[in-house]
């Protein structure tokens, strides 16, 4: 089968969930023996090095990118606000990347042709216009969810009025263009539902984020009382969000009980009020070199989120590795795990710290919790399973 990947951003190197989720599905379909093509805007705010990619996936996958600078003009943000227009997706279009993509699809066939992320529906016209393949998108999250969740933990008059109006638009864009797809690739069931619910009548496939199998079985998993770790962008704002709230509503009384816990931060582009905590009980790293080794080395993670969407790659990452996690419903929607046995649910300032705490007191439940955040990933979320599943659907659709 010859697929051709299309991404809003590189999918290379693979520091955050997004490129995590994108790179193993593309490291998969080689993998499984067919012929992969990656075309990828090369954005200015996570601009990737093309002549530094590993020979090991230059000589599996073809890469084709254009430069583009996404950075916030406010200027044109009021102008795509009074065209209704949602401006955190029109930021994504480039005419040289139509162009290029024009010229790739002059000379290149394809059996699919997957859009990754929101953004890259602003080409599905073009795509159309120049190529039979069957359009599939693969939704990473229902978009417009994300600013509704903001607006909702919002206090500013200004920016919850901006969220609201963001997320209408948002809606809009959504509801008219997935429906120009042949086909939808909705991350979780309950995405699939909102695609439902809008009238897409398209055949679907519920294709969750995976990761490469991490087989750590026989190795010792550490189990700390004294580490509490979180892992994510800092550039995303339902990320910043939480870990505010569980700084300033779960963290003192987690100290109150244990006054010796180090909660460790990691992530890109760290922001001010992180980089400047004074407290003796917060350490912050910046972005990491070796993710899948600060979450070996640390204890009890933490996804503090209020708002968001989509799936956190870095939870499957951490079940791998047999990780006890606490997190919000949010935070661990459209992952299958159950509430007490593969991870713990918290919704409440104190619930959430009571539940880091036992883990913290506990190392028989860290233990437990770990292995059956294993064996859940496993099963439902190596590379190889999914994308397995994926092609099959393909090839159903294009009998």
């Amino acid at each position: 089968m010859r697929i051709l990947q299309i991404c809003k951003k590189f999918p290379y190197p693979p520091h955050d969930g997004e490129a995590i989720a994108i790179l193993n599905l593309s490291k998969a379909f080689v993998a499984l023996g067919h012929e992969l093509d990656v075309l990828a805007l090369n954005t200015n705010k996570h601009h990737t090095d093309v002549a530094s990619l590993p020979k090991s996936l230059t000589e599996v996958i073809h890469f084709y990118h254009t430069d583009i600078n996404t950075d916030i003009v406010w200027t044109k943000a009021v102008v795509h606000l009074l065209m209704n227009q949602p401006y955190n997706v029109w930021r994504f279009y480039s005419e040289k990347f139509e162009q290029q993509l024009v010229l790739l699809l002059s000379i290149k066939t394809y059996d699919v042709i997957q859009l990754e992320g929101l953004p890259t529906l602003l080409y599905v016209d073009t795509i159309r216009k120049y190529s039979n393949a069957k359009i599939a998108y693969r939704a990473h999250n229902v978009e417009h969810e994300i600013w509704i969740r903001l607006l909702q933990h919002e206090s500013s008059f200004l920016k919850r009025s901006y969220y609201g109006l963001l997320a209408a638009q948002v809606k809009k864009f959504e509801m008219i263009f997935s429906k120009k797809v042949d086909l939808l690739l909705p991350i979780s069931a309950r995405d699939q539902l909102f695609f439902e619910s809008i009238g897409c009548k398209q055949a679907m496939k519920v294709v969750p984020a995976c990761i490469d199998e991490i087989k750590i079985l026989n190795e010792e998993v550490k189990v700390n009382d004294n580490d509490i770790f979180f892992l994510g962008a800092l550039d995303w704002l339902p990320n910043q969000e939480g870990l505010k709230w569980f700084i300033e509503q779960c963290l003192p009384i987690i100290l109150n009980e244990k006054p010796s816990v180090l909660l460790h931060i990691a992530g890109r582009n760290m922001p001010t009020f992180l980089l400047d905590s004074k407290s003796k009980n917060i350490k912050v790293y910046g972005e990491v070199v070796d993710a899948k080794d600060f979450i070996k080395e640390k204890g009890v993670m933490i996804v503090p989120l209020l708002s968001g969407g989509g799936m956190r790659i870095k939870i499957i990452e951490a079940m791998m590795m047999q990780k006890a996690i606490v997190s919000t419903t949010i935070g661990a929607e459209g992952i299958k795990c159950i509430d007490g046995k593969s991870i713990i649910l918290a919704d409440d300032g104190t619930s959430f710290a009571q539940a880091v705490i036992q883990l913290l007191k506990n190392s028989e439940l860290q233990n437990l919790i770990g292995k059956a955040a294993h064996s859940v990933a496993e099963e439902n979320y190596s590379s190889t399973a999914v994308t397995t599943h994926l092609i099959s659907f393909y090839k159903s659709q294009l009998v």
